[in-house]
């Protein structure tokens, strides 16, 4: 199993800052809330499934793929001329604002075009030949933050702050322990692309050979990896 490493700034950063978990330790709670099949029982009509989104194996891997990176101090949000202040309590700093620079990017519906620095007080450290992409909690919205996507190569030794937006609808305090970011490693490599066709009659064959010959859990059986986050 290949390691990856959280190392922290100081003792009380390591001590205080609340640490990156697996993702799939904190699942979103209407995707645990959701029963497997619509109208409580698995079944087929008409060739079409009653499984629901909580059947869907490439989403849970969206979710549960890499680490989750948290709001590690209660903050305040409060605002003055329709721009956002933070505020908090704790020693360090848990907020900086980027550079002015940062504004010209353009913010998700309903974010701030400010350009916030979340500060994590670790930098992250992977096997040679690895990446890190940086991005919004899969299918965890709405937050009061979002990350600004980003990929970070292994070698790379500075601090993994986070440059995040805000959402116009922050107000008031948004407590310790709220997902920012989801931090996937993977291995970096060239590809090159090609285009090809098939025809409607081969696509018919394969997917009956294929998924459509399982009632269920066809793509688990045959084609799904597991993967460890740990």
């Amino acid at each position: 199993m290949l390691n990856i490493e959280f190392q922290y700034l100081d003792k009380y950063s390591f001590e205080v800052c609340e640490h990156p978990e697996p993702a799939s330790r904190s699942l979103p709670k209407w995707f645990m809330d959701m029963a497997p099949s619509v109208g409580g029982k698995l079944s087929v009509r008409d060739r079409i499934s009653s499984a629901s989104a909580k059947k869907c194996t490439p989403m849970l891997d969206a979710m549960s793929g890499g680490y989750i990176v948290k709001l590690w101090s209660d903050v305040i949000v409060h605002w003055e001329n329709d721009t956002p202040l933070i505020n908090w309590r704790v020693d360090h700093d848990v907020f900086r604002l980027h550079g002015n620079n940062a504004r010209e990017i353009p913010p998700p519906t309903g974010y701030h075009n400010d350009v916030f620095k979340y500060i994590t007080w670790f930098r992250v450290k992977l096997p040679s030949g690895y990446s890190l992409i940086i991005q919004p909690p899969a299918n965890r919205n709405p937050l009061p933050f979002t990350p600004v996507p980003a990929i970070i190569d292994s070698g790379v030794s500075i601090d993994t702050n986070i440059p995040v937006w805000i959402s116009k609808e922050a107000e008031g305090v948004i407590e310790a322990g709220t997902p920012i970011a989801q931090l996937i490693p993977f291995k970096k490599e060239s590809w090159s692309s090609k285009y090809s066709h098939t025809t409607i009659d081969d696509y018919k064959i394969e997917e009956d050979k294929g998924f459509n010959k399982n009632i269920f859990n066809n793509y688990v059986k045959n084609t799904w990896n597991k993967k460890l986050y740990k």
